[in-house]
């Protein structure tokens, strides 16, 4: 009766961990919202565009561990082309209040360490919004006259590095830009964006709404 009993409990043990093992692999190859496709440089955007090379933008919630596989990857891209891109990354941040909480993570000092790199952080996520970006490590790539010519992900999965054809697409896209528009996935956390422009199913976490952010 003992042996049964510890069979038994062996087995259901076995099944949950399984169970839990499927549930994280799907979380992790579950694409979040993706920004609209063929949008144009936006004319309200406060943000800057260079004259002379493409605009890199990269939209970023600074505690989401998935976009740390991505910033890998970003490290890599410029690394074989470097001074290709001009890169911006945004941060979307809460209103309301000032702390080190949302603004000394260890991914925005990672992000710090690109080339030329311009750190931007995004009260309420309006840029974020004008952009349609919705999730963390979402990559837009625009040449100097503001046409997309890639939007997306470089990450097979959440928090997965290596090769994957997120990454090729945009490399493609940085060497052979031929005016058309390259698409990926893009895996990681909802970014903070204002109520208007969420989505209406979650792609990750966010902050509460008492968040706070100056």
């Amino acid at each position: 009766m003992g042996n049964k009993l510890l069979y038994c409990l062996t087995g259901s043990w076995l099944a949950l961990v399984c169970a839990g093992m499927v549930v994280v692999e799907r979380h992790s190859v579950r694409a979040g919202q993706s920004a609209s496709s063929g949008n144009g440089w936006p004319v309200d955007t406060h943000l800057s565009r260079s004259a002379d090379k493409p605009a890199l933008l990269i939209f970023a919630h600074p505690h989401c561990p998935c976009t740390e596989a991505m910033m890998s990857e970003m490290f890599r891209i410029e690394a074989r082309h470097p001074g290709a891109f001009d890169p911006t990354v945004v941060f979307t941040v809460p209103e309301g209040g000032d702390t080190s909480e949302w603004t000394e993570t260890s991914l925005i000092q990672r992000a710090r360490q690109l080339q030329s790199v311009k750190v931007v952080f995004d009260p309420g996520g309006r840029e974020a919004a004008l952009f349609s970006a919705k999730t963390s490590g979402q990559i837009m790539l625009y040449d100097v006259s503001g046409h997309p010519l890639f939007t997306g992900g470089i990450t097979a999965a959440r928090g997965h590095e290596g090769n994957n054809d997120g990454r090729k697409l945009l490399e493609a896209a940085l060497t052979h830009p031929d005016g058309s528009l390259r698409i990926f996935p893009v895996f990681g956390c909802g970014l903070v964006v204002p109520d208007a422009a969420r989505p209406q199913k979650e792609a990750g976490p966010r902050p509460g709404e008492h968040s706070i952010w100056k």
